[in-house]
């Protein structure tokens, strides 16, 4: 079913527009509220004009909001949201339009409320919730993120394996973790065994760009080595400040 906006004048003249929309809204009746179209809801008071009104999902409410407002101005009916108070026929006709951009489900549970307004408040309340139960989830893991050390005897491959897992549920939440943060996050922590090569990398390479894949490959070569070898390549990873000078320079 689509929104058919209220004529201005009534009489004979709306009649014969009557018919029009009638046609127009038949055309875009297989645009149902089901969740998986996009509906197809007429625009401005010609008929003809049409506009694809996106369905609400359980991320896109900060877009669809916008979109129902400019909506409802255009068709002159956002006077029923704020401040709320319009004659019986604009209200229904505002209903309409938010009924046919929201999914099936939601159907019974919003039209049981007796005015528009109420209706758009409800919805906003409960995605607004939704959100705010999203950010306090990131802020979790992001706490995870930070807290995160390595345990005893684990190396840089299976560190990274848990922290490439917390930061996937951070982006997961809508948060942005990039990979800059990541990598440091990794060198801050190396254990004493991997600090000599962790500072290497810092020094030397740009870790800014770096995947992590390639950061942990070039962590773990220390455990190829004999304890032996590991002292003498330990060692070799110190530079005097006048060697690190000089490559500084050489970078530049």
């Amino acid at each position: 079913m689509s929104y058919t906006p209220p004529g201005r004048r009534g009489g004979g003249g709306s009649g014969g527009s009557g018919s029009g929309r009638g046609g127009a809204s038949g055309s875009s009746g297989g645009n149902g509220a089901d969740g998986a179209s996009l509906p197809l809801v007429p625009q401005g008071r010609d008929a003809g004009h049409t506009t694809r009104l996106p369905v609400l999902s359980r991320t896109n409410y900060p877009d669809w909001a916008l979109l129902m407002r400019v909506n409802l101005q255009e068709q002159g009916l956002w006077k029923a949201i704020d401040p709320g108070y319009v004659e019986f026929r604009e209200d229904r006709a505002a209903l309409s339009a938010i009924l046919q951009a929201v999914p099936r489900e939601m159907l019974r549970g919003l039209a049981k409320h007796d005015t528009a307004k109420a209706a758009c408040d409800a919805i906003k309340t409960m995605r607004i919730g939704v959100d705010r139960v999203r950010e306090a989830n990131e802020q979790g893991f992001r706490r995870q993120f930070e807290a995160m050390r390595f345990k005893d005897g684990e190396t840089p491959e299976e560190f990274a394996i848990r922290l490439t897992a917390i930061v996937a549920d951070i982006r997961d939440m809508g948060g942005v973790m990039e990979d800059e943060h990541i990598n440091k996050k990794l060198l801050c922590v190396v254990p004493k065994k991997y600090k000599p090569v962790a500072i290497s990398l810092e020094q030397l390479l740009d870790v800014k760009t770096m995947a992590l894949e390639e950061l942990v490959g070039r962590l773990s070569t220390i455990d190829s080595y004999s304890d032996d070898e590991e002292k003498e390549a330990r060692s070799k990873l110190y530079l005097t400040e006048e060697q690190w000078q000089a490559r500084s320079k050489q970078k530049e």
